[in-house]
């Protein structure tokens, strides 16, 4: 229910714009020197925009890793050197074109996939140098975050641990403590347009 009112308020925002250039000027004003790897998400819909931001990172000479989910629960992320290499998933994301060559039969193909998996998949490793900047449709004051219902990021940050960025407009903040689960994995720092939360360093 919080969910879907959320995201349906989130969808009528009138000055976009405005809240999400404050969104990206307060990006790059906490991003640590350190961080040389940003692992994040490619923005649809009504989610804040982060085109900018990654057209950004990779002008700075940042390493920039997009998400590409396969099947119904899995999620990776690949390298990217320009927003040209994306294309529109069935989720009408964009993502990494990373399966562009894959042809033939689909037991063939399949094949393929997990192959270029295998060798073009990147991970977050290191706290000091690499970022994951995670979306989400509702947030609390606590750092609790709630997804779209796929649980993609959780599965993904509960095998791969990583400080973490969330990116939301205000008005998906809620006071109240979110009903969350073992599994739910709770957000480092979220900016807004109104600042910067920090929930732990």
């Amino acid at each position: 229910m919080i969910r879907n009112e959320t995201l349906n308020k989130r969808k009528g925002i009138s000055d976009r714009e405005e809240k999400d250039r404050t969104v990206r000027e307060l990006f790059f004003e906490y991003l640590p020197e350190t961080v040389e790897r940003v692992f994040v998400f490619c923005s649809f819909g009504s989610e804040v925009d982060t085109h900018k931001i990654i057209d950004r990172l990779l002008e700075e000479k940042k390493e920039v890793y997009l998400p590409v989910v396969t099947g119904r629960t899995e999620m990776h992320f690949f390298r990217i050197f320009s927003r040209k290499e994306l294309k529109v998933s069935a989720f009408g994301v964009p993502e990494p074109d990373v399966f562009r060559a894959v042809t033939g039969a689909q037991e063939a193909g399949e094949l393929r996939k997990e192959q270029i998996i295998r060798e073009q998949e990147c991970f977050p490793k290191n706290a000091d140098t690499d970022l994951v900047v995670v979306p989400g449709s509702v947030f609390d004051e606590n750092g609790g975050r709630m997804g779209y219902g796929g649980g993609f990021y959780d599965r993904y940050l509960s095998v791969h641990p990583a400080r973490t960025l969330a990116l939301a407009y205000e008005l998906q903040v809620v006071k109240e403590p979110l009903p969350l689960e073992a599994h739910d994995i709770p957000m480092d720092k979220l900016i807004t347009e109104t600042g910067i939360r920090v929930f732990k360093e």
